[in-house]
């Protein structure tokens, strides 16, 4: 399983993870990723550094496994 985490505007950059037992970033994952969320990076910080309400809006776009990526955002949201 993995994520891709697509930052677009100032921040724009791509982060790769790949989850076994634990998550970790990785330099580039081995085939396509299980879901690719796409954010602006200025939003991907803020939602990162806790700096986004619970439950707030991401602006995210998911394509891939959704239920994946719902679970991912919430986690990130909490």
């Amino acid at each position: 399983m993995s994520v891709r985490f697509e930052l677009t505007g100032e921040l724009a950059r791509r982060i790769d993870v790949a989850v076994s037992d634990r998550a970790r970033a990785v330099v580039a994952l081995t085939g396509g990723p299980t879901v690719t969320l796409t954010l602006a990076g200025a939003r991907f910080m803020r939602m990162a550094g806790g700096r986004l309400p619970p439950g707030a809006d991401t602006g995210a776009r998911i394509d891939g496994d959704a239920a994946l990526g719902e679970q991912v955002m919430a986690k990130a949201r909490s």
